[in-house]
Parts: C-alpha cells; structure tokens; sequence
C-alpha cells in the first residue's frame, strides 16, 4: 500500500459517501472496526474500488472488558483483522491517546508478536512527543498520524504539531490527521477525521 495517499475515516454506522471520495481524491479508507456495518462497508469498498486499501480504526477505551490491558487489546485487534481484513495491503490504525508510556510499549509488542508485518499506525492526539512510545512505534515499523485539531475539533498548530514529533520519529513515517472541515486542498498525504465532516 501506498502511505503517501490520502486517508479518510468512515464514521461509525455511516455510509461511504462516494463523491467526497472523487472530489477529495481520498485513496485510502478506514472503518470502525465496531461499526456494526463495518462488513458491509468494506465488501463495498472492495467491490467498488478493488484496488483501494481499506482498512480498520481501534480505540482500547471501546472495549473495557478486553482493551483495559495492553496484551487484551492487542488480541481485540488481532482477532478483528482475521475478522474483517485478513491477508496483506489493509491496514490497522489505533487511537492511543490517555495511554501510559509503559501500556504503549506493551500493546505495541504484544500486536507485532501477532502480526509482525501488517501495515500499522498509531493516531495522536497534538504535542503528547514527551508520554508516547515513539521509540517502540518505530523499532515496530509503526506509522504515526498526528492529529492537527484538539478533543473540541477546534485547530491546533499543525506545522509545530508535526515539527515536534519530527524531531524525535523518522518524518517519513510521519503523517498529518486533519479535522475534515478544515482539510487542506494542496494536501499531499495524510488522514480525514472523518468522510462525513468533508465539505
């Protein structure tokens, strides 16, 4: 797969609104792997556009039985990857905001050990450089898309979002996630949060 394509996330319970993806040239799509449509979506997608990547977004705090310990939420992940994308060129993107230091290096070892060559990134939320595992995300071949808007949706500083993590991750790992009424049109990789919230 091509990480330098542009990405969007496919709300939960949503449909793939088709047109935004023509009209944004969005080549990469990513379902809630909770969604209860998230079978329906990717078959459509892969009917639809075969060649496309499309892949699934996790988040541990959505499964506190299994997602409270790094180890379950690796095994969560693990299982809806043999559930809804098996085999290579989909890829796995988690959300590890509010997350211990040490419960990242774990997930990220437990999952590697399960999946050793899936493509995988982690999503953050802005300026978090100092409490994230970046040294475990790229010894494991992780990509990291850092978010350019706060919890509010309101915008953080992009160019010092991505300038922070730049100096201590390989930058060419190093994606931007833009809120999607703000998506820039000269974009030139990256991730939407979400489909629906484009123009």
């Amino acid at each position: 797969m091509n990480w330098m394509t542009r990405a969007a996330w496919v709300n939960p319970g949503s449909g793939i609104d088709w047109v935004k993806v023509a009209a944004h040239n969005i080549g990469q799509l990513y379902v809630a792997a909770n969604a209860g449509n998230a079978p329906e979506l990717i078959r459509e997608c892969r009917a639809r556009k075969p060649s496309m990547p499309v892949g699934i977004f996790e988040d541990p705090h959505w499964y506190p039985a299994t997602g409270g310990t790094p180890n379950g939420f690796a095994e969560k992940v693990s299982a809806d990857i043999e559930r809804l994308i098996p085999g290579r060129g989909n890829p796995v993107m988690v959300d590890l905001e509010l997350l211990a230091f040490g419960w990242q290096q774990t997930f990220v070892t437990a999952y590697r050990a399960l999946h050793p060559q899936r493509e995988t990134s982690v999503t953050v939320a802005p300026f978090q450089a100092p409490v994230l595992a970046l040294p475990s995300f790229a010894q494991h071949g992780f990509h990291v898309y850092a978010q350019t808007y706060y919890g509010d949706m309101s915008p953080a500083d992009g160019p010092a979002v991505m300038q922070e993590l730049a100096r201590c991750f390989p930058p060419d790992r190093l994606h931007p996630f833009y809120a999607g009424e703000r998506f820039p049109s000269d974009a030139r990789d990256g991730a939407v949060f979400t489909l629906d919230r484009l123009p």
